[in-house]
């Protein structure tokens, strides 16, 4: 609960309500509502009995005040007219997938820390009058990971999967930067030509081709590692196919969910093999 001062001894309680958060499916990202009571404290109000807009800055972080990033604007629909017993707030905004992305990354399955710097504002003797309040919650891993399964975000697991951030796969997290783009124009075989260049950094790093070459031929005798090459090198053929024209390759078509299904491997095992280093 938050404290927004007004002046004169008076001041609003902004309360979170039972089920605070809701996510709702968008396109390309979700709508954000979190839900709140707003009530007067005070036995005779006068300006905290106002109608008020309200709007906030809505941060995310895992640990309080810890590595914040600026998330959205949320704006409340209608005015609200704070009671005694609390009047209804639903403040809403819009998180796109990569936002999404980012937010999974940060809270890397533990709870996420929301900060709202909101702004209450009326009017007060014909005078526009502006205030300013922090709010801090916590949602849980449980309670956030069940709207991001309700609003179906799986469908955007592509878009989901973390990017690399070291510095020796620059070059291939910015051709998954580029495969991705290059899917959204819904150009599919170019998208997947620049997931396997992406991916050409993960076969360096790993040897596979050597190490697919010395593993076993029945799949339950190989040790983690050469199934893993193994599933390296069976995506980049995968992707070679879309690339080249002989004999063999020239009647093959991709769809673009099987595009993204690529990319999104892409950039896992890129990511995976970034921080193994």
């Amino acid at each position: 609960m938050t404290t927004v001062e007004l002046g004169n001894n008076e001041r609003l309680n902004v309360e979170p309500r039972r089920n605070l958060l809701h996510l709702q499916p968008a396109a390309a990202g979700v709508r954000i509502e979190l839900h709140y009571s707003v009530a007067t404290v005070v036995p005779a109000p006068t300006v905290s009995a106002s109608p008020f807009s309200f709007t906030a800055d809505l941060y995310a972080s895992r640990d309080m005040n810890q590595g914040e990033r600026m998330v959205c604007r949320l704006t409340a629909e209608y005015l609200v007219t704070p009671t005694p017993n609390g009047a209804q707030l639903t403040l809403s905004g819009f998180i796109s997938t990569e936002q999404l992305a980012v937010l999974e990354n940060m809270r890397a399955g533990e709870h996420l820390r929301l900060h709202l710097v909101l702004a209450a504002s009326t009017t007060v003797d014909g005078l526009p009058q502006r205030y300013r309040g922090d709010e801090h919650v916590d949602v849980s891993a449980g309670e956030w990971g069940t709207e991001l399964a309700r609003v179906d975000t799986a469908a955007f697991v592509e878009v989901l999967v973390p990017m690399p951030t070291a510095a020796a796969f620059a070059t291939a997290t910015r051709r998954i930067r580029e495969a991705r783009g290059l899917l959204r124009g819904n150009d599919v075989d170019a998208a997947m030509g620049a997931a396997r260049l992406a991916l050409e950094a993960v076969r360096d790093e790993l040897d596979t081709i050597k190490v697919v070459a010395g593993a076993p031929v029945k799949a339950r005798e190989r040790t983690q590692a050469e199934r893993n090459a193994v599933l390296v090198e069976a995506a980049y053929s995968q992707l070679c196919g879309a690339m080249h024209d002989d004999e063999l390759t020239k009647s093959f078509r991709y769809t673009r969910t099987q595009a993204s299904t690529l990319i999104a491997l892409v950039a896992g095992v890129v990511r995976d093999t970034s921080e193994s280093l």
